[in-house]
């Protein structure tokens, strides 16, 4: 073996290149990266020394690669593969590859916070400092808190999320520790321990191609980080990983650019309780297995345990089983996502379920998902930035499991926003093109709250879902155009289940619905204040303003057109009712509304969309069998029609349109004098 003395490649001084002929190729590795690191730190002030494979090159690895601070492991695209491991030994971190780790120093400081640590502060109190100095890394750690100040959030209900912050000391003064930068997270003085630690600082692996799970010899990671300071994974392809490709856990500065999924992976990333992280160009392979077949399947992207500070952007997600899944976090940016061909079978939904990847319990998100799944993984997201998702070709198993029932959406969604708060979203894009034999739902949102730019849903039998809005939601564009019986339930644009949570708006500014069977439909615990309202809406090319949800307290399913009254005696904040026009009291304050959508496909007999008369600008109403003239004054009737009367002694409107005399017909009016 020979070791030989390299120019400057990238501005960083190699030290060495690692040969790998010889039966200890890994060791031969490991020797030059540890003198690489002695190197880098005696020359000081941040500098980083590489070592260089040959590219092309394969290298048989008898032990993992162990990186070293300040040290830089440039493979050139260099094929490791590992002849090591327990068979078996599929999902245990340290069975990996690459692997990045700090160490802790007990000796110094082992002990428990005794009050509790809110965000953004520099203070940290603790039961015993032991020998702990300025200049001393620390590690705090414990499961999350119910309830803990997040910001605004004050919402976390993920109680067995296990957090992790390193932090520096940079003053200790008894039992009080000053930290050198302000705390990200939030930690429980009940269940948090604080650790002196020696975290790995400014490693960096460049371009490795992995092959993983050789002669049955499992590959758990490709690449394992650890409590690690300025870490840099990049370029990197691998296939064979039954745990993960890259997993990182508790570092801080982390940087990720180009990851290629060579085949097989059970997830491409997994990223727990990481704070300044940075991730982009991400892509798979076609033509591949979805799954490793040993392992817990993932999801290709995963966000565990509150990371905090997070830029991802150009991941396309291809040829898996799921897509992108953010549980909780704060101040998390995702820029692009776009994901291509992915189906999930019994098989893999059973083996994350039993896992304990996601819960049984009715929802799998495909394309994206966020804040939903078990206790020890996801809790509320706060300040969650969207630029744009797109997802097509997803599919689920078309049985009676997977499609749901009639007061329900199917178990496979293609985005799910759940937990999130304050949330700012550009464009998200579900579009399905395939036979109709597909039990996938377009978007659901869930206790989320937030700005959302654009939705498209084309080819779905149900658009857009909302369950349990927890704040506020507003949406400048929505676009759905259905297919007519691709699900139990044809195509609904509108489908909601809120439950008995008052005082929260969705507000639509513009909505345009195509082959929509029924505009909206309600679930069986819809029961709430969803406060709904559209400032436009264009139904199959029927044009309305200033439409809201009403429920119906009469008898009578009311039809689209027909015209309705407000009940000004009800005076509950749950929903606005509607009754039968009181046509006999000329003395009644009528507020009147015209039906937009009718109640005959809708699940709970009586909510529909209205919208106001006379105050809208332009409404679509139902006139008479008689003629009806442009500029007509119209007047409601018994009939809960509208009829053209110049003395009308109820007027709504003036009509906009013509009608033949014959059949009923739908006309537009406006205000009189309007």
């Amino acid at each position: 073996m020979t070791i030989s003395v390299l120019s400057t490649i990238r501005r960083i001084p190699y030290y060495a290149q690692a040969v790998s002929s010889g039966a200890n190729t890994a060791a031969a590795i490991n020797s030059a990266i540890y003198a690489a690191s002695r190197a880098a730190v005696a020359a000081g002030r941040g500098t980083k020394r590489a070592v260089r494979l040959t590219c092309g090159e394969d290298y048989l690895l008898e032990s993992p690669i162990a990186m070293r601070a300040y040290s830089i492991l440039d493979c050139n695209g260099a094929n490791l593969i590992p002849t090591y491991g327990v068979v078996g030994d599929v999902d245990v971190p340290s069975n990996a590859v690459i692997i990045a780790d700090g160490a802790s120093a007990l000796s110094v400081m082992n002990t428990t916070l005794t009050t509790s640590v809110v965000k953004n502060t520099s203070t940290v109190v603790v039961a015993n400092a032991g020998t702990l100095v300025a200049g001393m890394y620390f590690l705090i750690q414990g499961r999350n808190v119910p309830g803990a100040p997040q910001d605004a959030l004050n919402e976390s209900d993920g109680i067995n999320v296990v957090l992790s912050e390193i932090c520096l000391a940079l003053i200790v003064a008894g039992t009080t520790i000053t930290t050198a930068w302000p705390l990200r997270q939030h930690h429980g003085s009940t269940n948090c321990t604080v650790q002196a630690y020696v975290p790995l600082i400014g490693a960096e692996v460049w371009s490795p191609r992995i092959f993983g799970s050789e002669d049955s010899v499992y590959t758990a990671n490709g690449v394992f980080g650890r409590y690690c300071i300025d870490l840099t994974v990049d370029d990197v392809s691998m296939s064979g990983a039954s745990r993960a490709a890259i997993d990182i856990l508790g570092c801080r500065e982390y940087r990720s650019r180009e990851f290629k999924s060579l085949g097989t992976n059970n997830c491409w990333t997994q990223i727990n309780s990481t704070i300044d992280m940075q991730i982009s160009d991400y892509s798979g392979k076609q033509g591949v297995a979805r799954v490793h077949p040993n392992g817990i399947p993932r999801y290709p992207i995963l966000l565990r345990a509150r990371c905090t500070d997070v830029d991802i952007d150009n991941i396309h997600l291809t040829s898996t089983a799921c897509g992108m899944y953010v549980a909780g976090g704060e101040h998390i940016r995702l820029g692009s996502l776009d994901v291509t061909d992915v189906e999930i079978t019994d098989a893999v939904y059973d083996r994350m379920v039993v896992g304990g990847e996601i819960q049984d319990t009715g929802i799998m998100p495909l394309a994206f998902g966020s804040g939903y799944g078990p206790l020890e993984i996801a809790e509320f997201g706060f300040d969650i930035q969207i630029g744009g998702i797109r997802c097509e070709d997803l599919r689920a198993p078309f049985t009676s499991e997977w499609l749901g029932t009639g007061s329900g959406p199917c178990r496979a969604i293609a985005i799910y926003l759940h937990d999130i708060l304050a949330s700012q979203i550009g464009n998200l894009t579900a579009n399905n093109r395939g036979d109709g034999s597909n039990a996938v739902s377009g978007i659901q949102m869930s206790d989320f709250g937030g700005h959302i730019q654009s939705i498209h849903v084309n080819g779905y039998g149900q658009g857009l879902m909302f369950q349990n809005v927890a704040s506020g939601i507003v949406v400048d564009r929505y676009y759905f155009s259905g297919t007519r019986g691709n699900s139990p339930n044809a195509s609904i644009p509108f489908w909601m289940n809120q439950g008995a949570i008052t005082g929260h708006t969705i507000h639509f500014r513009e909505v345009w619905l195509s082959n929509a069977f029924s505009a909206v439909r309600f679930g069986a615990d819809f029961a709430g204040d969803p406060n709904f309202r559209i400032d436009y809406l264009m139904n199959d090319g029927v044009e309305n303003t200033d439409v809201f949800l009403g429920k119906n307290e009469s008898a009578t399913n009311f039809a689209e057109g027909d015209v309705v009254e407000i009940d000004s005696t009800h005076t509950s904040n749950d929903f606005t009712r509607i009754i039968e026009p009181i046509t006999g009291d000329a003395a009644h304050e009528r507020r009147l509304a015209a039906v937009v959508t009718g109640v005959t496909y809708d699940y709970g007999t009586g909510y529909m969309f209205i919208t106001a008369l006379p105050p809208a600008r332009i409404a679509t109403v139902k006139a008479t069998t008689a003629i009806v003239n442009k500029g007509a004054v119209m007047e409601y009737s018994g009939t809960r029609r509208c009829a053209p009367d110049a003395a009308a002694a109820h007027p709504i409107g003036s009509s906009l349109t013509y009608k033949a005399s014959g059949s009923e017909g739908l006309i537009k009016v406006t205000r009189i004098n309007g």
